[in-house]
């Protein structure tokens, strides 16, 4: 029942996409990183993410309200590592693994550059930013509340059957998340949603170091080093 609510839902809201391109970013990257019909047994077979980002290119194409991608220098070194990726499995030693590789990276490129596109005013970009963070969080979150339940015991994961599945990966989108939601927390309006995000992150922390990646660890550390270099409580910082 729920896998049809959440199909359901999707495409009602599918169409507007047409229309209004940045709400087909924000119900691509849902559908992408929270991968709802991993925790939704059943339902149809619908390819709901190419659908998403179909209808989101076409949205964009006939809408006048965009931005080009390439006036940011971010942008423009992207675009640059894509093409390199290009030659490179070019030149690969085993073609047939490495086009499957390049294919799955040039569609993360392409939604990224609709995205820039799209998302060009402060309201969307809080949308999009809350987007990520209950996509991501409602995992960091529920891995948080798992190691205080398990005493650390076991592996936190990402979702099954997504590019997040495996621990590094999910530590990287935890690593990532981080940030942001300690961004919305700064910058929220209301109390309560501040507390909530808050502690949010403190539970994303401990999902990260439940995910026993190595990798995701190194990344925080350096997180760390960075925040603390740009805090202007120093000291304070250094004991906490």
């Amino acid at each position: 029942m729920r896998a049809l609510i959440y199909q359901l839902g999707t495409l009602i809201v599918l169409p507007a996409a047409l229309y209004a391109p940045h709400v087909g970013v924000l119900l691509y990257y849902w559908l992408s990183l929270m991968s709802p019909h991993s925790i939704a047994w059943g339902g149809l077979p619908l390819p709901l993410i190419p659908m998403a980002a179909v209808a989101t290119i076409v949205g964009l194409l006939l809408s006048r309200d965009r931005q080009s991608p390439f006036s940011s220098t971010t942008m423009i070194l992207l675009i640059l590592l894509w093409v390199w990726t290009l030659i490179t499995t070019l030149l690969a030693h085993h073609p047939e693994a490495a086009w499957q590789h390049w294919i799955a990276w040039s569609k993360i490129v392409l939604m990224t550059v609709v995205a820039v596109c799209v998302i060009n005013n402060q309201l969307k970009l809080q949308a999009f930013i809350w987007i990520l963070v209950l996509s991501i969080g409602y995992y960091s979150v529920k891995g948080g509340l798992f190691v205080l339940a398990s005493g650390g015991n076991y592996l936190v994961i990402g979702p099954s059957a997504s590019a997040l599945s495996q621990n590094n990966e999910i530590a990287r989108a935890f690593i990532m998340t981080l940030p942001l939601m300690i961004f919305l927390a700064l910058h929220s309006a209301k109390r309560l949603t501040r507390l909530a995000l808050w502690a949010g992150s403190g539970l994303t922390v401990l999902a990260l170091v439940g995910t026993n990646s190595r990798g995701g660890f190194v990344a925080f550390l350096v997180m760390i080093v960075v925040a603390w270099l740009r805090s202007q409580y120093k000291l304070q910082a250094l004991l906490v």
